[in-house]
């Protein structure tokens, strides 16, 4: 049996290892981690400035920003998760995906303890 349907790898349409979606995906990537670490590093500043002021106000902000960084990790896992599916990646490329998995992870989590930082710092 011969054809794109019996080659190994041949899944959804799509060629194995396609390196036009891999590099699509790997771009989105990159600017989704960069996004979510500029929220995180400006959530993190917010909750300096809330522990010095005490102020009430900037809880809502970081309510909103907390919620597109969840958005944000979420893209991130769904994408990570079609790319092991679909492409199978190896080596460097099978280390990129999980290191931005775990990225994302880290980034979600200091989001977090932002925030809980900022809703807290009136009450102290």
């Amino acid at each position: 049996m011969t054809g794109p349907s019996s080659t190994p790898g041949a899944r959804s349409g799509l060629r194995y290892r396609d390196p036009v979606l891999f590099q699509v995906l790997n771009s989105a990537f990159s600017s989704i981690t960069d996004e979510m670490g500029a929220l995180v590093r400006q959530m993190v500043l917010d909750a300096k400035l809330a522990l010095r002021t005490r102020d009430e106000d900037t809880a809502a902000q970081a309510n909103a920003a907390d919620r597109r960084i969840n958005e944000l990790d979420s893209t991130i896992e769904e994408s990570a998760t079609l790319i092991l599916a679909l492409q199978n990646p190896v080596a460097i490329d099978l280390r990129f995906v999980t290191s931005t998995i775990k990225i994302a992870t880290i980034l979600e989590r200091a989001g977090d303890l932002a925030k809980n930082i900022i809703k807290r710092s009136p009450k102290l």
